[in-house]
């Protein structure tokens, strides 16, 4: 009985969602200018809002409705749970990573979602690079990359990593000096006044360089280290 409702609902949800949102955006919009206080602005962010609800509703009804022409009644039941939980999830969860790349002395520091692909694009292999490493030719590597932010924490994390020159005057490339900055980053509570802890966002380093640094093993407790290339037997460390 229930799926039969939920098909006829489904059925009839396009015209019905429409309606809804014309009507709650009038009734927005007249009780927005009637009010003394209310500015062109405020009533243009009220109906801007209600749409932009309206239309993630109308959006989940129109799925609906299409499930609804074919498929059983338990396909259509399974069918619609995933719209909803689809319709809930927040793409802008996807995971990036900030890296360290080198080419000979130069040094470079972004974030990308996916660092592998993005170091195709630094060596001219696809497009979209960035100038100064296309300006250096080929032979970008790794020297370690950094996993498990979301898209604002790594942008956050890039712009400190990238303010410590300013505090500290000059500009401190190099390897060392780019790794130096790295953990500092990382040791700060917020990379900003506005991000969250960054005690609250685990992640992992991939470490690639040929050279181990005594300070890498001094690491805030949300962060770990996988050291992929370094030799580290005279270290008296195990390999990971």
């Amino acid at each position: 009985m229930f799926l039969d409702l939920c098909a006829s609902d489904a059925s009839v949800a396009s015209d019905a969602s429409v309606a809804s949102v014309v009507s709650d955006v009038s009734d927005v919009s007249v009780a927005s200018v009637a009010s003394v206080d209310a500015t062109r602005e405020d009533v243009y962010l009220s109906v801007v809002d209600l749409l932009k609800m309206r239309i993630v509703d109308l959006k989940v009804h129109l799925k609906a409705h299409k499930l609804c022409v074919s498929g059983s009644k338990k396909e259509l039941a399974d069918r619609l749970v995933g719209v909803i939980t689809e319709s809930s999830v927040d793409r802008t969860a996807e995971l990036w990573s900030f890296y360290i790349i080198c080419n000979g002395r130069y040094t470079y520091a972004g974030v990308s979602p996916d660092p592998l692909r993005r170091l195709k694009a630094h060596n001219g292999e696809i497009c979209n690079g960035a100038r100064y490493t296309l300006s250096k030719g080929a032979g970008w590597e790794h020297v370690c990359i950094v996993n498990g932010f979301t898209k604002r924490s790594s942008l956050q994390f890039e712009w400190r990593h990238k303010k410590f020159d300013k505090l500290f005057g000059g500009n401190m490339s190099g390897i060392r000096n780019r790794l130096d900055k790295m953990i500092f980053t990382l040791k700060k509570d917020r990379y900003t006044s506005k991000s969250e802890l960054s005690s609250l966002c685990p992640l992992v380093i991939d470490y690639y360089h040929d050279v181990y640094y005594d300070f890498l093993s001094v690491l805030p407790e949300h962060v770990s280290i996988k050291y992929r290339h370094v030799n580290m037997s005279k270290f008296n460390k195990v390999m990971i």
